[in-house]
């Protein structure tokens, strides 16, 4: 099947797509689509009438030996394409879905044919090599900038063979299949570094369009990994699929590379979360640190197991480097507050989470520990200011915000801590991910034993990734001498 007539130019409607130049655009005016979705929209086009089978669409544009989830792909990227052209499924003017087979383009469609002009290389650039690189950055997001900086403004410095400004920051060159894969690569390590939900789903967005163009880029593949298991961590409400999503990359990207440090430490983290495998966990954080003893990510990683188990001084040493090789990622800066916190050095963290949130206002998770510091010292009106300062950041609505205002100011949190450890919490079911270690949370809290120890149980069949502080976090304080805490802290591994 000739999926495309490169060179051509097609118009429907009011819209003209420029196969060659590979852009989208409306009555003159450039319409931004990503690289998978623009690339069914031509194969469509260029076979309007014609239904072009969902196997056809996947084979064109997914190899199958290595995307994992070619369904949701491909549902993703047509309604990208439709929102591009605003069409609707149920009322199609453009692309109508032919069901259990494909899509059929519906619009009439004309086109001009142009020669594609040849690209011409640069000064010393070998015959053959053009536009093909491979880059492997290191993480700070400090170095990063600069490189990025470029990137965004659309002028991407590669020449000769692939040599990229360094802009101090340490680049391996290698072979990629495509220019816009290196791009796409450093966007989406740029904002795998943004502590936020947005920035982790961009990350995934371009480190997927990053592999689409090169299945074999194994940095891409690598920082996919994180980029999941980030999104399992901190946002996802089912994270064990982003699990299993971080698993699937960090294996492919060894496959490729055996010698890439952060697939190891995504495995590592990975492992304590679905599997309490700490001895797994740390044999893959030494390994990254024996592979890349200059990597920010694994001794963060390494510091965290570390913290868990109860070894402070090596977690502090741990978390030091860490800071010292990417003094600017939120994510580092915020563990070492969280240290300080598990050690009880109370207005330690709050200075640090201060700093913190100053820079980073939107850093939820942040927001949220700043008020349990202020509430351990009894600071009790910065407590109940950062809380809110939380609710709003994960959008609890208004009504359940002022009713909060409202308990903290007459009752005071002991009151608001036994109204949540009795209850769903905005919405949700009492199965839901995440409600069970929150119930145990604030019955702690208020000291209310066999609630909170049956809340744990409940979340640990959840995996919830929280238990793996469960040993040094003084919020459970109260609940340490009883045998049945032991337990859980037993079943967990601890």
């Amino acid at each position: 099947m000739n999926h495309l007539r490169h060179g051509s130019i097609f118009r429907f409607g009011s819209f003209e797509l420029n196969a060659c130049a590979r852009h989208l655009q409306r009555d003159g005016l450039k319409i931004r689509l990503a690289e998978k979705p623009f690339r069914l929209l031509a194969i469509l086009v260029s076979h309007a009438g014609e239904t072009v089978t969902r196997n056809d669409l996947r084979a064109a544009l997914w190899p199958s030996d290595l995307y994992m989830n070619f369904e949701h792909g491909l549902d993703n990227a047509v309604n990208k394409v439709r929102a591009a052209l605003g069409d609707k499924a149920e009322s199609p003017r453009f692309i109508a879905t032919v069901p259990k087979v494909g899509y059929r383009f519906i619009a009439s469609v004309t086109y001009e044919s142009r020669r594609q002009p040849t690209e011409e290389l640069a000064e010393g650039e070998p015959h053959g090599t053009h536009g093909y690189f491979r880059l492997s950055l290191n993480r700070s997001l400090s170095t990063l900038f600069p490189f990025l900086t470029v990137v965004l403004a659309g002028v991407l410095m590669v020449i000769g063979q692939g040599l990229l400004r360094q802009f101090n920051a340490s680049f391996e060159v290698r072979r990629l299949q495509s220019r816009k894969a290196g791009e796409d690569y450093a966007l989406g390590v740029y904002y795998q570094n943004l502590v936020n939900e947005d920035g982790l789903l961009r990350s995934r967005e371009y480190l997927t369009e990053a592999l689409d163009l090169d299945p074999m880029f194994a940095e891409a593949h690598a920082q996919l990994a994180l980029t999941e298991q980030f999104i399992g961590d901190e946002f996802s409400s089912t994270p064990a699929n982003n699990y299993q999503n971080a698993i699937i990359h960090a294996r492919r990207a060894l496959d490729l590379d055996g010698t890439l440090a952060d697939a190891h430490v995504a495995l590592g983290n990975v492992k304590l979360r679905t599997d309490w495998d700490w001895n797994g966990a740390r044999q893959e954080y030494q390994t990254a640190l024996g592979l890349n003893p200059s990597s920010a990510v694994a001794f963060a990683a390494y510091a965290q197991y570390l913290t868990a188990i109860g070894q402070k001084q090596e977690s502090l040493r741990a978390i030091a480097r860490a800071h010292a090789l990417d003094p600017v990622s939120a994510r580092i800066r915020y563990q070492q507050a969280l240290l300080s916190y598990f050690s009880k050095d109370y207005e330690q963290a709050i200075a640090q989470l201060t700093s913190l949130v100053q820079e980073q206002p939107g850093y939820s998770d942040a927001r949220k520990s700043l008020s349990d510091a202020y509430a351990r010292v009894e600071k009790w009106e910065q407590a109940s200011q950062e809380l809110v300062n939380w609710l709003k950041l994960i959008q609890i609505n208004e009504d359940e915000i002022r009713s909060t205002q409202d308990i903290l100011h007459r009752q005071g949190f002991r009151a608001f801590w036994r109204r949540h450890s009795r209850s769903k919490g905005c919405g949700r079911s009492a199965d839901d991910y995440g409600v069970p270690f929150n119930r145990a949370v604030y019955s702690a809290l208020v000291n209310d034993t066999d609630p909170a120890i049956m809340s744990l149980r409940e979340a640990y069949l959840q995996h919830d990734n929280r238990l793996l502080d469960l040993k040094v976090d003084p919020e459970f304080d109260a609940l340490r001498s009883d045998p049945r805490f032991q337990e859980v802290l037993k079943s967990i591994g601890l």
